[in-house]
């Protein structure tokens, strides 16, 4: 796998070498072609230039004139030149005409040019006329113009010439030649009179540039050659180089970590410093990685044994939380019936805590063989210290009841119990109750519990009476006592504010409507299967969401004993 890898990388070195060299051997290559075309035209233009300026210097005045004179005169008398009867035929038999021909052809040779020719400007016509050309004599009579032949002139000769009389700029045009298409560079210079001022004619230089491509290439091929064996030697160079001091220690840091991960999937914590121990040493951002990796193996050290003892930690809460659950668990009476030699008492309770332990409890008691305690309360806050909390305050009521004091009074002693030493200003609301099961009286008082529910002939409805205030929250309060009678088959229903504030996703609260609700709807039958039908409800609006508070209830349905007289209506 490493050999592929190291292969792989070095590969990709080479290629991304070699691509990019590629690009710029190209790009040098156009710049190179562009640079020869620039230097071979401007060589062109000057030798055309040089050319007519030497023929324009060496043609001797008067046999121009004598030419211009003969030719003009023919050309009023005769027009231009026709081949099949030519009027000019005896121009060409003068020794004027035979020696600016000579000089033509001598100077063309010796200056390699092209053509030379000797031209009048008639402007007014749009048109040069011939009066001598080189070659004059057959050598290529193809391309060869007499004295009274005429050729156009382009609008840019003539605004050159009316601007400046005394040359025509160099330019270049192409023309197809046998198949071939021909650059011809032209270039032309006046011939003067004696007085120096006078333009008596044009001596035209012209020349081929039909090799001109000929004349570059092997240059740029040259040139290109010469490139790509630098790119070879520089891509060897640069994988030699990248293999050395970047796939190599790439190697070693890929390896350090695979047996890194390695060892530690097998639980292998030796005290092997992976990647320090692999010196590398290159001064640059690898030396950098190999840091930064050896820091990393550090803290992941560091951090898998915070993990292991954190674990332990947790591990451990989680099993006192259980067992505290447990025994929270305990403390309730969760066997039901709770009296079962006793038919007259119908009672069920459930308590749902939102974590492994909670602050809601409740507790159902005989003071006497006439008498049965409820309590449902709820303590603020939630986890351990609400749980310790409860138990306190689960054994004050339990004990002050059995004093033989009303509803009332054990709040307000249990209330000046839980206020000595409260530093953690923790509270719990209660809601207590305490039954005469021969007559169906009940005496209750409320320290800032929920109001209960009362079923009267199959009728549900809220008791709503002045609350006190919460236990524990301020010595000497004094509370209240209600009173109210159960006949026989009525039901009460008290519960903690989980229920009420019972939320789903989208934030709406259980609230005390859909409570009311639910009892109206809840099977009766038995008060365990009316306490589920009420958590089902419950649970069927809560959804997916998560539950914030402990939910506690209690039921308890009033019947009447046999032989007592509870006064039923």
């Amino acid at each position: 796998m490493e050999i592929q890898q190291s292969k792989s990388l070095k590969r990709k070195i080479f290629n991304g070498t070699v691509q990019i060299s590629i690009i710029v051997m190209l790009i040098v290559g156009l710049l190179n072609y562009m640079q020869i075309s620039s230097s071979i035209r401007t060589l062109y233009f000057d030798t055309v230039e040089r050319n007519a300026a030497t023929m324009a210097i060496l043609m001797d005045s008067e046999d121009v004139v004598f030419l211009r004179e003969n030719v003009l005169k023919t050309m009023a008398e005769s027009g231009p030149r026709d081949p099949e009867n030519d009027a000019y035929a005896y121009i060409q038999e003068t020794e004027q005409y035979k020696r600016v021909v000579e000089l033509l052809n001598r100077v063309c040779a010796e200056e390699r040019s092209s053509f030379m020719t000797l031209v009048i400007a008639d402007n007014e016509n749009m048109r040069f006329i011939y009066l001598a050309d080189a070659d004059a004599f057959g050598l290529s009579s193809n391309h060869v113009s007499f004295p009274g032949d005429v050729y156009a002139m382009s609008e840019a000769e003539k605004a050159s010439l009316e601007e400046n009389e005394t040359f025509l700029p160099a330019y270049f045009y192409e023309y197809e030649e046998r198949g071939h298409t021909v650059i011809l560079y032209s270039a032309g210079r006046a011939v003067l009179a004696f007085d120096g001022f006078s333009v008596l004619a044009y001596a035209i230089a012209d020349l081929r540039a039909e090799n001109i491509a000929k004349r570059i290439w092997p240059v740029i091929l040259g040139n290109l050659a010469i490139m790509a064996g630098t790119i070879l030697f520089l891509a060897i160079a640069v994988v030699i180089m990248g293999n050395l001091h970047v796939i190599e220690p790439l190697n070693k840091l890929s390896k350090a970590a695979r047996q890194f991960i390695t060892d530690r999937k097998n639980s292998k914590h030796n005290e092997v410093a992976y990647f320090k121990a692999l010196g590398i040493k290159t001064q640059d951002e690898l030396e950098q990685l190999a840091r930064s990796m050896s820091t990393m193996e550090k803290d992941l050290n560091n951090y898998e044994t915070e993990i292991v003892a954190l674990t332990k930690d947790k591990e451990r809460i989680r099993t006192e939380l259980s067992l505290a659950r447990n025994i929270q668990h305990d403390t309730l009476p969760t066997t039901f019936p709770p009296f079962p030699e006793r038919k007259d008492i119908d009672i069920y309770a459930i308590i749902d805590p939102a974590r492994e332990v909670g602050g809601d409890f409740y507790d159902l008691f005989l003071i006497d063989e006439n008498h049965l305690a409820l309590v449902v309360a709820d303590v603020s806050g939630k986890g351990i210290p609400a749980a310790l909390f409860m138990m306190v305050s689960k054994i004050l009521i339990n004990t002050t009841c059995r004093a033989s004091l009303s509803p009332a009074e054990v709040l307000s002693r249990v209330n000046q119990l839980l206020c000595e030493n409260n530093k953690e200003e923790m509270f719990v609301t209660v809601w207590l109750a305490i039954v005469d099961l021969s007559s169906g009286e009940v005496r209750y008082a409320n320290a800032g519990h929920e109001n209960p529910l009362i079923c009267r002939n199959g009728e549900w409805s809220y008791i709503t009476t002045r609350h006190g205030l919460v236990l524990s929250a301020l010595e000497g309060m004094q509370y209240t006592d209600y009173t109210l009678q159960l006949n026989d088959g009525d039901w009460l229903f008290q519960y903690s504010d989980g229920i009420p504030e019972a939320a789903n996703v989208n934030n709406e609260l259980f609230g005390d409507e859909r409570l009311l609700e639910s009892c109206r709807k809840a099977a009766m039958d038995s008060t365990a299967g009316f306490l589920r039908s009420i958590q089902n409800d419950i649970d069927e609006f809560v959804g997916e969401a998560e539950q914030f508070d402990d939910i506690t209830m209690l039921a308890y349905r009033f019947r009447k004993k046999e032989g007592s007289d509870n006064g039923n209506n």
